[in-house]
């Protein structure tokens, strides 16, 4: 495979060079190119409404880079590699031949080295940060805590930097300041004892979305209950499920075959989730019930309902994916839910987001009844920043639990900003 040298000695012996692509991987080339002092002469699209400009240089129409096309020109192909052969037809068709693919390896690298600290001018963007844990945990298999000493650093830098939004604010555009929603998904016991006490210290707003199955039990959610299963076997054996041989020897072992199972767990309904893992904890036992694992008590619920600074959303009552349920399950999930955290708190709740999140977890069906429900504002989790022409039920959140160091925190800010800022 071709490595990041081979693009940059392409760069280096063209007089101009223009990213055929404008979208992420065109603009991570971007960005990443000029922290080398390559200057990119614009980007080019198969078809665009208007000439515009993006990260400080023109966006073109292919039809118009064509017309003004000269000698010592290059061309990245900067796409997914499933219309990359698309690209390089049109552009061998018009008798181009000086252009390399970039691939997703090259990517990943670039997105690896690059510090991404250059601004460019654009439009002030909200970053609804999604959040899961702040704890400091044993066992992390899915990657969804932050310790608490790190999640203070990450809060004291965002109040000190952004504008910060409530989940259920009506916002306001043009806005003078990047902005920042602070969120959190699934109710966890460490959303009360972790979170509010460093919300309340600094004084900004967050949000928890809360899955009511749990409140008042020692249960875990289901993938909590799959990873305490995984690991709480003592026997050295293969496990035979889905037609997958499953090695669960090591530690490495059983993450991989925690991440095998979740795809297939996750397509269940409750029902037979439940029987699914009960039949498998009887195969492998398990280890100890974990305090660490537990989720909000109603009590807890109601004390972070009264801080002036956290609102309360809505999760679903099982935590299961929403496009897998019937239209009817569904409407239970999130009327049910909904109802039970006001009976709770004692107050109507505005703001709910998806188990999940990604495209694929939720339908327009889904956003029509949590619409109906009386959610006014609904959050997925699929990656992107909000802007003025955002669409409620569509509202992207950028997944910020998964940064361990503070510097990879601010990092993934300033990148994102570059891969989906306007």
């Amino acid at each position: 495979m071709m490595g990041i040298e081979e693009i940059v000695d392409f760069c280096q012996s063209n007089d101009k060079v223009y990213c055929y692509g404008a979208g992420v991987y065109g603009r991570i080339i971007r960005a990443y190119l000029d922290e080398l002092g390559i200057e990119l002469e614009g980007f080019i699209v198969s078809k665009i409404k208007k000439l515009q400009e993006m990260l400080g240089v023109p966006v073109l129409a292919f039809d118009g880079y064509k017309k003004q096309k000269a000698k010592g020109e290059g061309i990245i192909i900067g796409v997914h590699s499933e219309i990359q052969k698309e690209i390089v037809q049109i552009l061998e068709e018009n008798d181009i031949t000086n252009y390399i693919c970039v691939e997703e390896q090259n990517i990943l690298e670039m997105k690896a080295k690059g510090k991404f600290e250059r601004e460019y001018p654009g439009e002030k963007m909200i970053f609804a940060l999604c959040y899961h844990r702040v704890v400091d945990i044993p066992l992390d298999t899915w990657n969804l805590a932050v310790k608490p000493t790190l999640f203070e650093q990450e809060i004291n830098y965002l109040k000190n930097n952004y504008t910060i939004l409530r989940a259920e604010d009506h916002w306001n555009y043009p806005m003078d300041n990047d902005a920042v929603i602070i969120t959190f998904d699934d109710g966890y016991e460490d959303a009360y004892t972790n979170v509010l006490p460093i919300i309340d210290k600094y004084s900004i707003p967050a949000t928890v979305f809360v899955s009511t199955g749990n409140i008042d039990t020692t249960d875990e959610f289901w993938w909590d209950e799959l990873e305490r299963i995984i690991f709480g076997t003592r026997n050295n054996k293969v496990l035979n499920e889905f037609n997958m041989h499953i090695p669960i020897m090591t530690r490495e072992d059983k993450i991989r075959a925690c991440y095998l199972l979740h795809p297939h767990v996750k397509k269940m309904t409750c029902e037979e989730r439940n029987i699914y893992l009960h039949q498998l904890s009887k195969k492998l036992g398990r280890i100890e019930e974990r305090s660490y694992c537990h989720s909000l008590s109603s009590s807890q619920l109601r004390q972070l309902a009264g801080s002036p600074f956290i609102t309360i959303g809505g999760h679903t009552v099982t935590h299961s994916c929403l496009a897998y349920e019937t239209l009817e399950e569904q409407e239970w999930e999130i009327k049910q839910s909904k109802e039970e955290i006001e009976r709770i708190i004692g107050r109507k709740i505005e703001v709910f987001s998806y188990p999940f999140g990604q495209k694929c977890d939720f339908t327009d069906d889904t956003v029509k009844i949590a619409v109906e429900c009386g959610y006014t504002k609904i959050y997925a989790a699929f990656a992107g920043l909000v802007d003025s022409e955002y669409t409620n039920g569509y509202i992207p959140r950028i997944n910020a639990g998964q940064e361990k160091n503070f510097e990879d925190f601010v990092k993934m800010l300033r990148l994102n900003k570059i891969m989906y800022g306007k």
